[in-house]
């Protein structure tokens, strides 16, 4: 059949890898506890049609492992372009050995290119020497809470120019490669074909001015997670510096704990009520407003309430990154951080910090945001440690007197 339509090598080069590429990534899953799915018997074809939607799902899934870091939990830009470049050379060979198999006739595998594959070292060796570099000189910052695309060009949630350069000339490489090969005969092909020697230049620069923006630029913060304790009603404030900075002080509102890594004394936070949270207390809010405009009233539904625990405004909006909370209050000078837990070779910067918070209501649920003087920033869940103290009994309110407003308004 091939003898016949050639053109087709292309579209079976694609399909083997896309088999292959399907095959790895279901291996892969098998390592994930999530992607254990049940046996259990519900017809051969909705057996079937689970079976295929929940393991493309695991596939989607590795998919994103393969290309987030870590310690972060962003997209990283070299792993991207690792892979890219792999998943291109792999569908390359593969229409070669189609090419030269079976459209061909001819015996034996054969040879990739003339010369050596630079790119595929260049892909390699960019991802290897930035996990070098991110051991040596620290995080790029943790960024939003959930990866995002923008990890790709920004750092720490801060545009940066390097990564916008490399990633630009990443794609661009790759789909000249692949161009290439679309434009190249299956009946004459031999050799794989060559990326330009200046086009390996720009990309060789354009990788090496990524790493090295990289290494001059300060390390982002990171954070691993934050526990919030309520102060104790009563409690006497704590002027020294607790031996464990992640003590409750006791004073005002409560303390919150945050541990990560780059934390300086002089960040700036933020707290954003968690975007689910946020879109359901608005809901109600909506529904609060609809309610009053057509004179109804809807019990259970407590618009004072809703804005007093969520921090909600009756005109708030979720975003992306949710919904500031109005209350959050902290003293900027209440930082405490202890040189047990300072960072190596970075001056200010610890891996362990407290602050006094002094004003909510804060929400079961709401994240985090610490911001360097960088403008680099990374986000977090934070842990609500205990519930609310309860409030000593307040005094018996003493009966209005007669002639005062209490008489006016049982009367009215």
């Amino acid at each position: 059949m091939l003898h016949e339509h050639p053109e087709y090598a292309f579209w079976v080069a694609g399909l083997l890898t896309l088999a292959l590429t399907v095959v790895l990534l279901l291996l892969a899953s098998t390592l994930d506890p999530k992607c254990a799915f049940s046996t259990t018997h519900i017809g051969l074809f909705k057996g079937i049609a689970r079976w295929v939607r929940e393991h493309l799902a695991c596939c989607w899934n590795q998919v994103t492992k393969l290309i987030i870091e870590g310690d972060t939990q962003s997209y990283s830009l070299s792993k991207l372009q690792f892979l890219l470049w792999t998943i291109a050379t792999v569908y390359g060979y593969t229409y070669l050995y189609i090419a030269h198999t079976w459209v061909q006739g001819l015996a034996g595998l054969p040879d990739v290119t003339g010369k050596f594959p630079w790119e595929t070292v260049l892909a390699g060796g960019t991802a290897v020497a930035s996990q070098i570099s991110k051991q040596a000189f620290g995080t790029k910052g943790g960024g939003p809470l959930k990866p995002q695309l923008s990890d790709l060009i920004s750092a720490g949630g801060v545009i940066a120019t390097g990564r916008i350069q490399f990633l630009s000339w990443t794609l661009v490489a790759i789909a000249a490669y692949l161009s290439s090969i679309f434009a190249s005969d299956p009946s004459t092909i031999h050799l794989l074909p060559e990326i330009p020697v200046r086009l390996l230049e720009i990309s060789g620069i354009s990788a090496g001015t990524y790493l090295a923006a990289r290494s001059v630029s300060p390390a982002g913060p990171l954070l691993t997670s934050a526990v919030f304790t309520y102060a104790v009603p009563g409690a006497t404030p704590v002027t020294a510096p607790p031996a464990d900075p992640c003590a409750s002080t006791g004073k005002v509102y409560g303390t919150l704990c945050i541990i990560g890594d780059q934390l300086s004394k002089n960040s700036v936070l933020q707290a954003f009520q968690a975007t689910h949270v946020a879109a359901a207390a608005a809901d109600l809010v909506k529904q609060k407003a609809e309610a009053a405009a057509s004179g109804v009233s809807v019990s259970g539904v407590d618009l004072g309430k809703i804005e007093e625990v969520t921090g909600l405004a009756s005109d708030a909006v979720s975003g992306v990154d949710g919904v500031p909370i109005k209350g959050f209050k902290y003293d900027p000078a209440s930082f405490v951080a202890s040189e047990k837990y300072a960072v190596p070779g970075s001056p200010g910067m610890y891996t362990r910090l407290t602050v006094t918070l002094l004003g909510g209501p804060l929400p079961d649920t709401w994240t985090l945001r610490l911001q360097n003087a960088d403008g680099k920033y990374a986000e977090v869940q934070v842990a609500m440690d205990s519930p609310p103290p309860t409030p000593p009994n307040a005094e018996p309110a003493t009966p209005p007197e007669a002639g005062t407003d209490g008489d006016a308004q049982a009367a009215g």
